[in-house]
């Protein structure tokens, strides 16, 4: 559902509507559970009626709820795209409560009918974002009292590539930057780490950690030690687990990265931090397919102070940023502006108003840099055609 240039349907009205036939509503009692954790995972549901908890059980202990859902909300999909077998929690009927429910079988096949993978990118993204919002709600009932709050200046390195790794971390405020430093002693950037994100899952497979995290601006981190960490993950199969796929994505994030570095090119911080966003979704990407895009993309120099675009500017490209630090902002009606992010090399931005179809932009974009920004730009009709030669992306 949703159209493209041309009236053309990144999921066509008979995919969409062949996957709705096939789904069905169920009705459930107060107390009743949707599925348990160790069931099959079996599809996917929306809550039509009523509300939901979203439980884990620990290995040893009471249940913990980790969400609470309602109508309009949907779950199960994390199952699905992860390639789970079993589900690794419990949702319990609040009330009573309807649901409409789509097989495994028809929920992957509605999501590959989307030729852009623009719905399956954004399934991914919401999983991520539920997923920490619950693993955090987890670690606050298990573990976060053994949490201490540290504060570091701009410059301050968080940890190491290749130190020992001895905690867990949570961002509440400010801006950190990862970065790995290749075999060719490169220095290659990985973007930034969201407020509110848990970072460090590298140290649950190798002790070690695979990356330098560093404080741009002055930041202020929840710290929690793996002595008291690892009891928590231990008790839980559903925070072991969850912390082991995204420790895995990351590990397959920062292979490609390598490629991309040893390859020699300018531009391989974009594809680190582009394929690392690609492992985040559970797709790998090969460092050739992102080199084949921008090898189309038209270099553009943009001046200290001058606008990449401007809030409402119709959409026409995306861009990738070679060098140079760029802010996004929002301008309110009364002629305010908000800094909402800055971006530096390796980070790309202006694909989201294609994605989400928009037909102006939300957001303005200058370079912040002296004396300019050096940047690469692929038109739409070009990023459309990438997205459709190659999925994964």
């Amino acid at each position: 559902c949703g159209g493209g240039e041309g009236g053309e349907r990144t999921i066509s009205f008979e995919s969409y509507s062949r996957a709705l036939n096939k789904s069905f509503a169920k009705a459930y009692r107060k107390g009743e559970c949707v599925f348990r954790q160790g069931d099959e995972v079996d599809g996917f549901y929306i809550i039509t009626r009523g509300s939901c908890a979203v439980l884990v059980r620990p290995r040893s202990g009471e249940r913990v709820e980790i969400a609470r859902l309602g109508p309009g909300d949907f779950f199960g999909e994390t199952g699905i795209l992860e390639g789970r077998a079993v589900r690794s929690s419990s949702v319990e009927c609040l009330s009573e409560c309807e649901v409409l429910f789509m097989d495994k079988a028809e929920f992957s096949a509605l999501v590959q009918s989307d030729r852009s993978g623009s719905l399956k990118l954004s399934m991914h993204k919401r999983a991520e974002a539920r997923q920490q919002a619950r693993m955090g709600k987890l670690l606050t009932a298990l573990s976060m009292q053994a949490a201490n709050t540290v504060r570091l200046p701009a410059g301050t390195s968080v940890f190491a590539q290749g130190e020992r790794a001895d905690a867990m971390f949570q961002l509440v405020d400010g801006v950190l930057r990862q970065s790995f430093t290749a075999e060719t002693g490169e220095a290659v950037g990985l973007g930034t780490i969201e407020r509110g994100a848990y970072f460090g899952y590298d140290a649950l497979l190798s002790g070690v950690h695979d990356l330098t995290v560093t404080a741009e601006t002055e930041v202020t981190l929840a710290r929690l030690p793996l002595a008291a960490l690892k009891p928590a993950i231990e008790g839980s199969e559903w925070l072991e687990s969850t912390m082991r796929v995204r420790a895995d994505r990351l590990a397959s994030g920062i292979k490609t990265a390598e490629q991309a570095a040893a390859a020699g090119r300018s531009e391989s911080q974009i594809l680190a931090t582009m394929a690392t966003v690609a492992a985040r979704s559970g797709e790998p990407v090969e460092y050739k397919a992102w080199q084949d895009v921008l090898a189309k993309a038209e270099p553009l120099v943009v001046r200290e102070g001058h606008e990449v675009f401007a809030q409402g500017d119709v959409p026409t490209h995306v861009y990738f940023i070679d060098s140079g630090r760029l802010q996004l902002d929002y301008r309110t009606e009364k002629g305010g502006k908000r800094i909402l992010a800055e971006l530096g090399p390796g980070d790309h931005f202006g694909e989201t108003a294609f994605l989400d179809g928009r037909t102006g932009r939300n957001t303005t974009v200058t370079c912040a840099s002296h004396p300019r920004c050096e940047l690469r730009r692929l038109g739409r009709a070009q990023w459309e055609a990438a997205l459709a030669a190659s999925p994964q992306l």
